[in-house]
């Protein structure tokens, strides 16, 4: 039999010999699945499995969807199935399960994720050679591992619906489910790299697997709700975390703070209560020095000539509660800008200033940034004054003042609290998780930074191009390194770096600040002051600030920034959160921070009268809906019927005669398959007779149902 270049490439690199307990040299052991007891599963000495098919058939398994009691044995061989036969169909290479093993303190087998990266790297890196020789055989390969994964997922989501006629319902049912999950996910990070080379993958959404996952857990442990949630887009991000320690934020007196008030959609701890009084933090708790601030007067001046004041920080002498603050301006000066969260104590204005203690820290670690400008910093705290005009002044400056920083430095507690000697996957994920990935100004100061800087425990400091394996390190890029780095896009896309192969096909949708990319980001945002939110956002959008200043209120802010914005995705109509309540701009959300709605590159017009988009419709009699009414739409066409639902909480009743819809009708099929797709956004709307113009009335959900009329 002919021998393939595939074939031939597995050959030449065999698999190092290891023991149960064992992790390979050079790889970081990086938990991507919480350890599941080993069943002792029939896998090693059979031949290598070319589809996960093929390795089922083999070991004579029961059927796959059944009636029948479960049994240790099966239970057995069905765990082998879903992970070393998975992990074999797709990297087309002899795993041994001695490879996916380890040993607990007491002697007992579990699977562990301790040498997935080495499979992981190992196996790009031959798709790497088999491309550069014979591109039609890698495609082949690449084609053949998509079909793995998506017969992996439609499995596991029939198993989610149907448990009883799973092959496989032991009492490590769900643990395995899970564990397979994270697998696939992984594995399917891993192809990213290629994607761009072949043709767009599906997107298969592994996290469909967490319906059950006992979240509980990590609440325990003391992880934040919001941040739970968020984390609850991936498998292998969950349950990465459910191995690490959550930051605790302490307060006067070392008193931990924790999250027993926050919710899925918010962490209280993180925002700012106007009731009660600030306080600033001091950079010891048993410190009690006197505050500084800079020349208010000369800060001012800055301002007034429409220049950003920086601030130069310098020991006088001996006096320890005294330093000489200086002003001078960005034209004048190279400068550190900072960015942080209120939350940490850091918060101020000019007239009030910090701790001297605290202001002595940010100049010695702003000296070791920029020594040659004697660690000139601009800092809200420091250069933002209380006085209204000049406040608005500083906000109208405060795009161009992150834009022109030499760099910028991120002080964030739970980042601070990462040493960094911690792995890369750990450093991503307390960035990911911090306060400061949350707040809703740090978003433009992170994607206007020319370069940044975070502080790490003992005062380290990292910068964000070191926490991204570039050149020849991107070679290493496994799949839990690839999930963080998604959920922290943009920043990631928008980093001043110039990525190398392969971590530039990572993320391939990288394009200029438009509503769509900023929206996407403010999801898992919040802040204090909602009338804060388009002045936080107008300038990455090209909108001027000033004509946002000069209302007051948050409703106005967002109509005049739509309206400047004039060509905004479509699917915005789409989105689930509150809308405006003003005739012609009922379809717009109040807010965007939280708020998801579906992707569209299609664009429509913002005018004073409306937006004028193209859409697909449906047309009927008027019909009143009562809350939380479902009801059923019959396409005579089709000869099939639509359930519609309610897409958001709302109490009230409303009436429609027709529906706005995100995508083709065409486009609903009633599968099971991650590809396909069995429901479609829309919104319910009140037609007039030319059928080209219509009133936002409710955002609903179509699911296709199977029912012959």
């Amino acid at each position: 039999m002919r021998t393939s270049r595939t074939d031939r490439l597995i050959q030449q690199n065999s698999t190092p010999n290891t023991e149960p307990g064992d992790t390979l040299p050079g790889v970081p052991v990086i938990a991507v699945f919480e350890s599941v007891e080993w069943l002792g599963g029939e896998h090693d000495g059979y031949p290598i499995s070319h589809s996960w098919d093929e390795y089922f058939q083999r070991r004579r398994l029961v059927p796959l969807y059944s009636t029948r009691p479960s049994d240790s044995g099966n239970d057995a061989l069905a765990q082998s199935w879903f992970t070393l036969g998975l992990l074999e169909s797709v990297v087309e290479k002899k795993i041994p399960s001695k490879l996916m093993l380890n040993r607990t303190p007491i002697g007992d087998a579990v699977m562990s994720s301790n040498n997935l990266p080495l499979i992981l790297r190992d196996w790009r890196r031959r798709m790497r050679a088999l491309r550069r020789v014979d591109d039609h055989a890698f495609r082949q390969w690449f084609s053949r591992a998509e079909v793995a994964l998506k017969e992996l997922l439609e499995f596991l989501l029939t198993a989610t619906r149907f448990p009883e006629k799973c092959i496989f319902r032991g009492p490590n049912y769900l643990p395995t489910l899970h564990m397979t999950a994270a697998i696939g996910e992984a594995l399917m990070a891993s192809m990213a790299e290629f994607q761009d080379l072949t043709r767009p993958m599906a997107g298969y959404v592994w996290s469909v697997m967490l319906a059950r996952y006992p979240v509980q857990r990590l609440h325990e442990k003391g992880w934040c709700p919001f941040i739970v949630s968020m984390l609850l887009s991936s498998v292998c991000l969950i349950q990465y975390a459910s191995t690490c320690e959550p930051y605790f934020r302490r307060g006067p007196g070392q008193s931990v703070f924790d999250h027993s008030k926050c919710t899925r959609v918010r962490c209280s701890l993180n925002n700012i209560d106007p009731n009660v009084p600030y306080v600033n933090r001091h950079a010891d708790d048993v410190c009690h020095c006197l505050y500084s601030k800079p020349p208010v007067d000369a800060v001012i001046q800055a301002l007034t000539q429409n220049e950003i004041p920086v601030v130069i920080i310098e020991e006088p002498g001996s006096l320890r509660d005294t330093l000489d603050i200086t002003c001078t301006t960005s034209s004048q000066s190279r400068y550190v800008a900072i960015s942080h969260v209120w939350a940490d104590g850091l918060g101020s204005t000019t007239e009030d200033g910090l701790p001297t203690c605290q202001l002595r820290r940010l100049s010695e670690l702003t000296r070791r940034l920029l020594p040659q400008e004697r660690g000139a910093l601009w800092m809200d705290a420091l250069c933002v004054p209380v006085v209204k005009e000049m406040r608005k002044r500083a906000i109208q400056l405060m795009a161009e003042t992150y834009k022109d920083a030499a760099l910028v430095l991120v002080l964030d507690a739970g980042i601070r609290s990462c040493s960094l000697d911690a792995p890369v996957e750990e450093k991503l994920l307390r960035i990911l998780t911090s306060a400061w990935m949350q707040r809703l100004w740090t978003l433009q100061e992170a994607l206007l930074a020319q370069k940044m800087f975070f502080e790490l425990a003992d005062s380290r400091l990292v910068s964000l191009e070191e926490l991204i394996p570039w050149g020849e390190e991107s070679c290493t890029m496994d799949g839990l390194k690839w999930l963080l780095l998604r959920e922290m896009a943009p920043i990631v896309i928008f980093s001043q770096a110039t990525p190398t192969e392969p971590v530039n096909h990572l993320f391939l949708h990288k394009t200029s600040f438009d509503l769509g990319t900023i929206g996407h980001a403010l999801v898992k945002r919040t802040t204090s002051r909602k009338e804060d939110e388009t002045l936080a956002i107008a300038s990455l959008l090209g909108v001027d600030v000033s004509k946002l200043l000069d209302v007051s209120t948050h409703k106005e802010r967002m109509k005049i920034l739509l309206l400047e914005l004039q060509f905004i995705p479509s699917g915005i109509i789409f989105s689930t959160g509150e809308k405006l309540t003003e005739p012609g701009f009922r379809w717009a959300p109040r807010s965007f921070l939280g708020q998801a709605s579906p992707n569209t590159d299609r664009q429509a017009l913002c005018t004073p009268n409306g937006l004028a988009g193209k859409y697909p419709w449906f047309y009927f009699d008027e019909i009143t809906i009562e809350h939380n009414e479902m009801w059923l739409l019959r396409h005579r066409e089709r000869g099939c019927c639509y359930l519609v639902e309610d897409g958001i909480l709302d109490p009230s009743n409303y009436t429609c005669n027709g529906i706005l819809l995100s995508s083709p009708i065409n486009t609903l099929r009633s599968s099971s398959s991650p590809q396909s797709r069995n429901l479609v956004h829309a919104v319910a709307v009140t037609m007039a007779t030319d059928r080209e113009n219509c009133v936002y009335r409710r955002k609903v959900v179509l699911y296709l149902r199977i029912m012959r009329i």
